[in-house]
């Protein structure tokens, strides 16, 4: 294949390799820092003896976040 009909499928995709990286990798740091966050107020509760229902609807809640986001994902992609 020659680079013009290359190109061309491309933009006719109308998908940015650079754009959806970004959001994966976006995806990526986020859940990663709301999973560090209730780790660090896990530890802190356990150590100052704070009240454990926050955390639990805490982690209930980011769980339903990233089901939330994976089945938004899943819909993308089709």
């Amino acid at each position: 294949m020659k680079k013009e009909e290359i190109l061309e499928k491309s933009r006719a995709e109308k998908k940015d390799e650079g754009v959806e990286f970004a959001l994966e990798k976006g995806r990526l740091y986020g859940v990663t820092g709301m999973t560090l966050l209730y780790f660090a107020l896990l530890i802190f509760n356990c150590i100052y003896k704070q009240n454990k229902g926050v955390l639990a609807v805490g982690l209930v809640s980011s769980l339903m976040a990233v089901g939330f986001l994976i089945s938004h994902v899943m819909i993308a992609v089709r």
